[in-house]
């Protein structure tokens, strides 16, 4: 009865053991000097190095290893199921030191045959920036499966890898260009859409759907907008300097896109669909 009873409790702490959980939330701010398990996977000529406790991420464009802009991280304590941790969200803070304007995604690997997700949705880095905070919704809904045969919600029910990657398309695998990107404070949470202290205070879509006019109402005064299509092209960018306005969507064909709203500092994407 012993040994049944030993081989009982070894069982159940190996069950416990074996699969990794995420905590909620889960924050990377690389103030130990480590990059804190980051990667761009082995072969790399450019590894994520911890640069004055950020992140820096390094690209060259071209083909091959490291031509690619992409981050990823496969450690215990950021994988497991993201449904039962309650997870919404990856927020970060990010600039780019280089020209080119920087599209991030979040990708997530999972499930049985390792399928791979990416959302929708991304974040703008403009070229040359600054620090500035970005989130990016992660709930079912945002994602789309780029490849393999598991349901994007088994997917996050059993995550494996996440990354953060450039591509101006919905694509798991980021896309070549010559870049550095520097990132910090990446938390995963159940933080909903929004820009932590700088969200764009009591927005308003409505309708949404929307078949002519679509009104944004907020507290902020907003500088502009730009709209997406769900591919990610950008299609028209608009100064409005107002805190209501109405977008024309009479001559948009019907299908889903990405508004992207900016009051100084502050920025939030919103889905808008045309009816």
């Amino acid at each position: 009865m012993k040994k049944l009873l030993l081989s009982l409790v070894c069982f159940v702490f190996f069950i416990g053991t074996a699969v990794s959980q995420i905590t909620n939330p889960h924050l990377n701010d690389f103030n130990d000097g480590t990059t804190q398990g980051w990667s761009n996977g082995p072969g790399s000529p450019n590894p994520p190095t911890n640069v004055n406790n950020f992140l820096e991420e390094v690209s060259a464009g071209g083909s091959g290893a490291g031509s690619k802009l992409a981050v990823f991280n496969v450690g215990t304590d950021i994988t497991g199921d993201y449904t039962a941790a309650g997870i919404l969200s990856v927020e970060f803070d990010a600039k780019t030191p280089t020209g080119d304007d920087l599209f991030l995604r979040v990708g997530i690997k999972g499930g049985s045959d390792d399928t791979e997700i990416v959302t929708t949705s991304f974040v703008t880095v403009p070229g040359s920036s600054d620090w500035n905070s970005y989130i990016l919704s992660i709930e079912a809904v945002d994602f789309i499966v780029d490849d393999g045969s598991n349901t994007i919600g088994e997917t996050l029910a059993d995550v494996k890898e996440i990354r953060i990657l450039h591509n101006p398309n919905p694509s798991f695998p980021a896309d070549a260009i010559a870049a550095t990107l520097h990132l910090d404070n990446i938390n995963i949470s159940d933080a909903v859409l929004g820009l932590n202290e700088n969200a764009l205070s009591s927005l308003k879509l409505f309708p949404n759907p929307a078949k002519d006019f679509a009104l944004v109402t907020a507290k902020d005064k907003i500088d502009s907008y730009r709209l997406y299509s769900v591919l990610g092209a950008l299609i028209e960018e608009v100064k409005v300097n107002a805190s209501s306005f109405e977008i024309d969507l009479r001559n948009r064909p019907t299908g889903i896109y990405l508004l992207e709203l900016n009051a100084g500092n502050a920025k939030q994407v919103q889905k808008l669909i045309k009816k």
